[in-house]
């Protein structure tokens, strides 16, 4: 006959518990309270059970039956504590937990949940007074240090963290959790290959942790091995396929790989998941963006607007306001243009009279055409948010700066790119023409190795060519202090993928901005700006943050020995008309904007069988601007679009087909201009009064056209009529182009390169002398 004694029943419910048979020692434990309904280990224990079963409710009522027997055991006060946080009853949670510990303040597991619940609460001071308090207390309490690490970690106190998980693992080597956080913070602080050890350490102490697949997955897409990466993230999806992150940074990781519609449809179907993810969103419009995808942006950018998902402010992609309207540009659809315009300067002003970030890009305020002065504070709060995360940084460089080298100035040109595009179109031919006995040249590439013949020319004839692609911003600002460079060229600003931060930092003695960015960087870690008497003034200077340095003819340099193709076939191969007029600008088509399409559809109205040669965006940039023509009198196949892509050399001797080059008015034709140049086409401009919008005027004074610098619009419109109805103007005009191709200042590249040594020469003098810097006006 089995022992119902109390004592007997209590002993096997325990046994059967520890054996796994919790179905046994619920009845058993059911038993000795019908019997003896005062015991309160059996409510204890059936509570237990619950909790283990997943039925906290259950278990709430039976540690509730504990603890009204036995209000002073700790034990019991914890476990109704735990059962009520399960439940989100966080206060009774709380009351029973302090409880507890006030009883027993060597109950570590209960300082563990308060700590944790004071973190869950945001309350990280909490949480780690909490948890400081548990350790003195219980220092061999492993979960202890780990949920400290966490609380120091979120306080953005890293080092805390990383000693707190060592401390864990030094109590339990075989804590995997412990080492997926150690990894992770390792990696916060771009310590790759230490990160790497632990997270390898947790995978092999419990294969199944989807976490620890996903953080390394994440160290090493960081140290640029996407590869290796996405089988981490793929074999943490397999443990885990509903693991949202892990599919995101796949989709990454197949972006690094150029696996874009790979990734396209991985972020595709994130938001379809999970409409409300700010991230997958992000990361879908801006591979949109790259991928010139102006119609799928434009929808992504409505349907994220729809969603209501708020925006990260760290992001590219986080102001999807004004990436639609930028959006809109790029597809030429003008509806509402004026009044977003209007209404998102308003909100920038207001944004910006308040300290905060304009919500807008350095690079969007110039497109939009905004005055300089709203330019300036955009990019100003932009560099100022740089400046304060190098801070630390820049206070380490200053410390450790090298001596400078004697001899020859070290020249650093800084640029994403040195490959085939336009900066390299125009700058290629300049680096050899350095003068070696007193510049040494280095080159800091940081865009992709496309194998073309203008990465090839710039890495042959730089004296040192480093590819910087896989460096962070430490990183890379470590390495420039380390060469020493006395002048560092930033050739980038905000135009496109930025190294800015590494600027901020101050790992040269002299900086500088030039050539891709048309405007200021706001930054007082930049000292100059280059420029040239047309494009920065003097009466602009207080439109920058930098000290102009005025070149004595156009800022911009061309490649003298450009090859330019025989022959380009006859217009008809081109989709042109015979005998027709051709006005062209083969450019960009966020330059677009109604203020100039009106001058052009009033030129075209004017000069009879005329047609206007554009740059095709899509075929709905086609339509758009089909419609406007239409609305203005003009019918749209009078507009005609270049489709194709075609080699440089060839793409140069198809602009020599046209007539004349209309440049755009906010913002000029830079490179395309100067190539229509080259080519022998005319260019028309009526410069603004900004930077962007004068660069055409920069241009022809330096090709020596001054005469094709339109006053205003209506003098510009007035020079394009009469120059389509005179034949023997526009040749003589060609004839001068032609004869100054070998001799003007503009296609000069010696003499360019003499006036930048000039002034890399005086901005030295000065910061030689000990002086601030101020403006240059180089001389010959």
């Amino acid at each position: 006959m089995p022992d119902t004694d109390p004592t007997s029943l209590h002993k096997q419910a325990l046994q059967a518990y520890a054996a796994g048979n919790r179905p046994a020692a619920a009845a058993l434990c059911r038993d000795l309270l019908n019997r003896d309904p005062p015991h309160a280990e059996a409510a204890f224990l059936l509570g237990a059970i619950a909790i283990d079963e997943g039925r906290p409710a259950e278990a709430l009522v039976a540690f509730e039956h504990a603890r009204s027997l036995r209000p002073g055991e700790a034990r019991f006060l914890h476990a109704h504590g735990e059962a009520c946080r399960s439940l989100g009853q966080l206060g009774e949670a709380a009351e029973s937990l302090l409880a507890a510990v006030r009883i027993d303040p060597t109950l570590a597991a209960a300082h563990n949940t308060l700590g944790v619940m004071a973190f869950d609460a945001g309350d990280i001071t909490g949480a780690i007074g909490r948890l400081s308090a548990g350790i003195a207390v219980r220092p061999d309490y492993p979960r202890l240090h780990l949920n400290l690490g966490r609380a120091r970690q979120l306080g953005q106190d890293v080092d805390g963290a990383i000693a707190c998980y060592r401390e864990a693992l030094r109590l339990d080597p075989r804590y995997a959790i412990a080492h997926n956080n150690l990894g992770a913070a390792l990696h916060s602080q771009g310590r790759l290959a230490e990160a790497a050890v632990p997270l390898r350490q947790a995978i092999e102490i419990l294969p199944g942790y989807p976490e620890a697949h996903f953080n390394l997955g994440n160290v090493l897409a960081a140290a640029d091995d996407p590869t290796a990466a996405l089988d981490r993230y793929r074999e943490a999806l397999r443990l885990r396929p509903d693991y949202f992150n892990a599919r995101l940074q796949m989709g990454i990781a197949l972006e690094s790989l150029g696996q874009r519609p790979e990734a396209m449809a991985i972020y595709e179907s994130l938001v379809q998941l999970k409409p409300e993810s700010r991230e997958a969103w992000e990361r879908l419009t801006l591979l949109l963006m790259v991928s010139n995808q102006w119609d799928r942006t434009r929808q992504a950018l409505e349907q994220m607007a729809a969603q209501a998902v708020p925006p990260s402010p760290g992001s590219p992609a986080s102001r999807p306001h004004t990436n639609l309207i930028y959006a809109k540009q790029m597809l030429c659809d003008w509806s509402d243009r004026a009044a977003d315009l209007e209404s998102l300067g308003l909100e920038v002003d207001a944004r910006l009279a308040a300290g905060q970030p304009g919500g807008v890009t350095p690079f969007y305020a110039i497109v939009f055409a905004w005055p300089a002065a709203r330019q300036l504070a955009i990019a100003s709060l932009e560099s100022r948010a740089l400046a304060a995360k190098q801070e630390a940084l820049r206070e380490e460089i200053a410390a450790v700066r090298p001596a400078r080298s004697p001899g020859r100035l070290r020249i650093g040109y800084l640029s994403g790119d040195f490959y085939d595009h336009a900066v390299s179109h125009l700058s290629r031919g300049m680096f050899a023409l350095h003068d070696r006995e007193q510049f040494e040249v280095f080159a800091y590439s940081f865009g992709p190795d496309d194998g073309s013949r203008y990465r090839w020319r710039i890495e042959r004839d730089c004296e040192h060519f480093v590819d910087v692609r896989k460096l962070r911003a430490r990183e890379l600002t470590r390495r420039i202090t380390a060469d020493r460079i006395d002048i560092l060229v930033e050739m980038m600003g905000f135009s496109g993928f930025t190294r800015l931060e590494a600027l901020a930092a101050r790992p040269a003695r002299v900086q500088m901005s030039w050539l891709a960015y048309p405007g200021t960087t706001g930054a007082d870690f930049i000292d100059y700006l280059v420029g040239d008497r047309w494009i920065t003034p003097p009466e602009s200077a207080a439109d920058f943050s930098e000290q102009l340095v005025r070149l004595p003819h156009c800022y911009l340099p061309t490649d003298r020995e450009q090859p330019v193709a025989a022959t380009a076939g006859s217009r008809r191969d081109h989709g042109l008309p015979d005998e027709a007029f051709v006005f062209t600008c083969i450019n960009n088509a966020y330059k677009f904007e109604p203020e100039i399409f009106d001058v052009w559809m009033r030129i075209l109205s004017r000069v009879p069988g005329s047609v206007l040669w554009l740059k095709s965006g899509n075929a709905t940039m086609e339509a758009n601007l089909g419609r406007e023509a239409e609305a203005r009198g003009v019918s749209s196949n009078r507009l005609l679009f270049s489709r194709t892509n075609i080699p440089k050399p060839d793409h140069l001797a198809r602009l020599r087909l046209a007539d004349l080059f209309l440049d755009t008015h906010v913002y000029n034709a830079h490179t395309t201009a100067a190539d229509a140049l080259w080519a022998g086409l005319p260019v028309l401009t009526c410069p603004g009064k900004t930077f962007a919008s004068r660069v055409g005027a920069s241009l022809l004074e330096a090709v020596e056209l001054p005469e094709l610098i339109a006053e205003d619009l209506d003098h510009y419109e007035r020079l394009a009529v009469r120059l389509a109805g005179d034949a023997g103007e526009l040749a003589r005009l060609r004839g001068r182009l032609a004869g100054n191709r070998g001799s003007c200042p503009l296609f000069d590249t010696p003499r360019f390169v003499r006036n930048l040594e000039r002034g890399y020469r005086a901005v030295w003098a000065i910061h030689e002398a000990g002086e601030k810097p101020r403006a240059v006006d180089v001389a010959e």
